[in-house]
């Protein structure tokens, strides 16, 4: 396709890489000639795609009965690159059930021929010159011939086929399965871990049958094995600073004082603001209520002195403070 979509160019440079971009497949896997350097890089590019996908599969399968992060597989393969093409030329019947074919033609001659013999020569004797025993000119009645032939010509099934292996074959392959015990154990019970070297064996029996090996039950189970551990990533590890209820609470509710204060700046700033722009006569300066700090003698006093103005007239407490600011 891509090919056809793009006027002169040849199929060696076009590459196929798959979505996550972890495998790409050169141009002679896809009829391009390729140097010997770019075979061995496509063969252990596919080897390490049927891993990849072997180990995926195991994965998410495993995973789903023990839980995400539970299990860690490990693949190793040998597979067999060796190209193999053929070709056959097979003669089959239509008809398999009699092993016919089917009538093209058919060819019937039939000859019928009914009459009398001639008489047969010769003069009856025993003499000298006359043979004895020989019959008489009597006929011998009539004949009758007839001769059949037929030639049926029969069309049977020419199928040729030009077979090409498929890229690879799997010789070997090797499952490695861990998996993290449930909480509480220390390691996964037997009856699970024979269903998971079941589920493994079968994966293996199906890869390897067409490695034109026969292997038994006992040679398959050598090919997979199943451990069971803790995995050490998933320790919980105890966090080193602690907040009491009580802390919570004050952080909190100092966040809550830092961001109403805030708003109610942003709010002040945004109506002087406004009236600036629709140029309204300024307001009256307030009169800040007078707070002889010469006359007080504690600064609890002070303190009550302002707590009284911010309950009583909170407008005036915040442009005092916005003008002891402003002086310092």
């Amino acid at each position: 396709m891509v090919k056809t979509a793009v006027p002169n160019l040849p199929v060696e440079n076009i590459t196929i890489t798959e979505s996550e971009g972890n495998t790409e497949l050169l141009s002679s896997a896809q009829g391009g000639s390729g140097t010997l350097s770019s075979s061995v890089e496509e063969n252990f590019a596919l080897q390490k795609k049927f891993e990849s996908e072997v180990r995926q599969n195991v994965k998410e399968f495993l995973s789903q009965f023990m839980g995400p992060n539970k299990v860690d597989v490990l693949v190793v393969s040998k597979l067999n690159f060796d190209k193999v093409q053929s070709k056959e030329n097979m003669v089959t019947p239509v008809d398999t059930e009699n092993m016919k074919g089917i009538e093209i033609s058919v060819q019937e001659i039939s000859k019928n021929y009914t009459g009398k013999s001639n008489p047969d020569s010769g003069v009856a004797g025993t003499g000298q010159t006359q043979v004895p025993g020989y019959p008489s000119n009597s006929s011998t009645g009539d004949v009758t011939s007839e001769d059949l032939s037929k030639t049926i010509n029969y069309e049977v099934n020419h199928i040729t086929k030009d077979i090409v292996a498929s890229p690879y074959t799997v010789k070997d392959l090797t499952i490695n399965v861990a998996v993290e015990p449930p909480t509480g154990q220390t390691s996964v019970d037997q009856q699970t871990r024979d269903a998971i070297q079941n589920i493994l064996v079968n994966i293996v029996r199906a890869s390897l049958a067409d490695s034109g090996i026969t292997y038994t039950d006992a040679d398959l189970a050598k090919k997979v094995s199943v451990y069971s551990q803790p995995f050490s990533g998933n320790v919980t590890q105890p966090s080193g600073i602690k907040l009491s209820q009580g802390m919570l609470w004050g952080i909190g509710l100092a966040a809550l004082a830092l961001l109403a204060g805030g708003g109610y700046l942003i709010y002040r700033r945004r109506k002087n603001k406004e009236e600036i722009e629709e140029d309204l006569p300024l307001p009256p300066a307030a009169e800040f209520p007078s707070i002889n700090l010469e006359s007080v003698t504690n600064e609890s006093q002070v303190r009550k002195q302002l707590e009284t103005l911010a309950k009583r007239k909170p407008d005036e407490f915040v442009n005092l403070l916005r003008t002891w600011l402003a002086d310092e």
